[in-house]
């Protein structure tokens, strides 16, 4: 009786299982392609609170792998040091690249608002990435396109 009726009864009910299972994850996920070229922003998977910014970004996708990762570059055009499965990803419009747009590798100083002089908000000693120390600049929060 088990192997003629409960076990292939078993076996069955798995399989229907399994099933739903598939069917309601690939109704949930999206399989999107992106063509090499598409401008994209990145999930940011270490958001310190619900505030931040949900994506990191714009990047231009260099090329797509075997295994479905995308390879990504920056504005500087250097390529990400990881690569990026689809649903990590969000396509923008190419029109969101700012040719003008610089990167920071890190901020050496600050200085706060000082009306007399007419600085009207903080300002940030802006060590860019590329360039030598001697090209540092002074810049005031509103020029950060990206807060972090």
């Amino acid at each position: 009786y088990m192997t003629k009726v409960v076990f292939p009864a078993a076996n069955e009910r798995a399989r229907d299982t399994q099933q739903r299972m598939i069917d309601k994850f690939n109704a949930t996920v999206l399989h999107n392609i992106y063509p090499d070229g598409a401008v994209v922003m990145v999930l940011d998977p270490i958001r310190g609170n619900k505030l931040d910014p949900k994506y990191e970004g714009p990047y231009t996708v260099v090329k797509q792998g075997r295994n479905g990762t995308y390879t990504l570059r920056d504005t500087t055009g250097d390529i990400l040091p990881r690569k990026y499965v689809a649903s990590q990803l969000k396509l923008t419009l190419a029109e969101a690249l700012d040719p003008n747009a610089y990167v920071i590798a890190s901020i050496e100083e600050h200085r706060p608002p000082k009306p007399s002089i007419g600085r009207i908000e903080h300002e940030y000693l802006v060590h860019w990435k590329g360039y030598s120390t001697k090209d540092n600049t002074w810049e005031p929060y509103s020029h950060f396109i990206d807060t972090k």
